[in-house]
This record gives C-alpha cells, structure tokens and sequence, in this order.
C-alpha cells in the first residue's frame, strides 16, 4: 500500500475551494461520516454545508471494508472544518480540543482548511472505525507523512464540540496511537539511533518477513516496509532492553543500503552468513585506515630526525 495521492479520482468532490499551492501542510483530519458510501455522498450536489474532503476510508453500500478512494487532489483546499465556529476549549479528558489544534497549526489554528489534508472514514462515531479501517487509516496517514515535513494527527473534534466526531473508541485511539500519538501527544522527538548492546554475532544473517515494518529505533513510528524480494539480511543485534527488536541491513528501493530496526518476531531463520556485515567492513577499514595514518607519521618522524637532526 501506498503512494495514495496517485488513485484515480472517481468520485471528484461537490466543494473545491481552490489550490492549496503555497500553504503548509500542518496535520491530517480525521472524521466520522455518521454514514456509508461516502465517496459517493460527497461527489453528490445532495450535500449540505459545503463539506469535502480529499479522502474517504470506505465500509460498506458497495465499497470494501478500508476501501481508501481519493475525492479530491492534496493540492487542493477541502472544506471539512467550519472556519466560524472553531472551539477554543477542550474536552474535560483533554482528549480532543483546543491545545491539539493550536499545536500542530500554530497561527494556522483558526482558519484550518488550507493547511490540512482532510479524511472521512465510514461508520459511526459511537461504533469507531474497523480494524480494516484503522489498518487503512494509519496507512494513508503514513503516506502522507512520508510526503510532507511534518503532519501531526487530529480530529474533528479538536476544532469543533458540536457533535463527537470522531469519536473516542478504542479503535480510535489505537488508530492514533499506531499514528504515532494524537495532537499534543503526537511523538515529534528528534531521530535516535542505537547501538546495539547485546546479541551481535558477526556475520549472521537471517529471513525478515515479507511487510515487517521499519523503524529509525525501537519504540518509534514506522518509515515503510520490507518488501517482499527473498533476499536474505544481515542481523546486527538486538535493541539493549531485550529482543523485542532486531537491528538489520536493508535496501530501500531507490535509496541507498542502510540500516533499520524490525520487530524482532518478524524475523527467522538466523544463520551464519558468507559476507562481513557492512558495519565490521566499515569497523576493519577505519582501523586499517588508522593504521596506515600511524605508519606514514611513523616514516615522516624518523625522516625529519635523519635530515634535521634531535631538536635542542
């Protein structure tokens, strides 16, 4: 899954309100459609209000169960918030409000449409999403984020209290959760890298399943997927609390070789491999490098001193 922004539009949203070219792309809005075939609905002229977006996670009256159809391109102004009637108060769990909204827009807080891509997921508030759709959800929002700097996960709630969309079901929150957190909570610490303090056997090798997910650390969000081309990994180590996750070489396509951390069940047969690892290479031809630099500074000492004599 992915490159989401490229699916046909079958469905052209009723309401464009014109380029989005030259404004930020702050956050991705998350909404509860109180309905089913929504792609349909909102390319209708049936609407009430103006509303669009530029996705739909589809359930149902004819679509599949997480069915994402795009509605309207991501350079393009949707009007899913109403710019009149944005909260300035929070919920009192401080799950959604204010604080989530004016965080990840900043001066954008009270006039949001321009800076968002929008999301309508089939179903219900009081149901939530299902598990497909929670699949379908983190997957879009993973995609996007790929695309932008920095988008930040909110819902509609954050900007309006008239009705609970989208609500605050398990579902939901998992589907935030597994987004990397929501408004306020949404993880934007700077990378980390670990080293790997236990587990490492030089030259191991090993099968990583066909979509395990790819994280810059342990614990952190996900930046894609290993593909499913056969090919076998070296494994560099464990993470240093535990198993829970393995450190391994992989080929990104169109990037270069480099390393990424894998849930550590995601991976089998571990076996001793015929190649070094890239990191003993890189180890063995640093200290060969630092060998050859002592050696010349060796040779230039000793024919300073036969030239110009002990200093006195």
């Amino acid at each position: 899954m992915g490159d989401f922004h490229r699916l046909p539009i079958r469905y052209p949203a009723r309401f464009d309100y014109g380029s989005r070219r030259g404004y930020p792309t702050l956050a991705v809005v998350f909404h509860m459609a109180e309905g089913t075939g929504v792609a349909r609905y909102l390319a209708s002229g049936n609407i009430a209000r103006g509303v669009s977006v530029h996705y739909t996670v589809e359930q149902g009256n004819g679509f599949g169960d997480g069915e994402i159809v795009r509605i309207l391109a991501e350079d393009r102004i949707s009007g899913s918030i109403d710019p009149d009637t944005i909260r300035r108060t929070n919920d009192p769990n401080g799950f959604f409000g204010v604080k989530h909204n004016r965080a990840a827009l900043g001066s954008w807080w009270t006039n949001p449409n321009a800076a968002v891509i929008s999301v309508e997921v089939a179903g219900r508030a009081k149901d939530g999403p299902t598990p497909r759709q929670v699949e379908s959800m983190v997957a879009l929002f993973e995609d996007i984020e790929r695309r932008y700097d920095r988008v930040v996960p909110l819902g509609h709630r954050d900007f309006q209290q008239v009705k609970p969309c989208p609500g605050q079901t398990a579902a939901i929150r998992r589907a935030f959760r597994d987004m990397g957190g929501h408004g306020t909570s949404y993880s934007d610490a700077p990378e980390r890298r670990f080293m790997s303090t236990r587990g490492f056997t030089p030259g191991q090798v090993c099968d990583v399943a066909d979509g395990a997910k790819m994280f810059n650390y342990p614990g952190g969000k996900s930046f894609g997927v290993v593909s499913g081309d056969g090919l076998t990994r070296h494994l560099l180590g464990y993470s240093p609390g535990g198993r829970e996750y393995a450190l391994i070489t992989t080929e990104i396509e169109g990037q270069a070789k480099r390393t990424a951390w894998v849930r550590a069940d995601r991976i089998a047969n571990v076996r001793a491999g015929g190649e070094p690892t890239d990191c003993e290479r890189l180890l063995a031809n640093a200290r060969a490098a630092a060998h050859e630099s002592a050696h010349v500074k060796s040779i230039d000492w000793h024919q300073q001193q036969r030239t110009e004599g002990p200093p006195t």
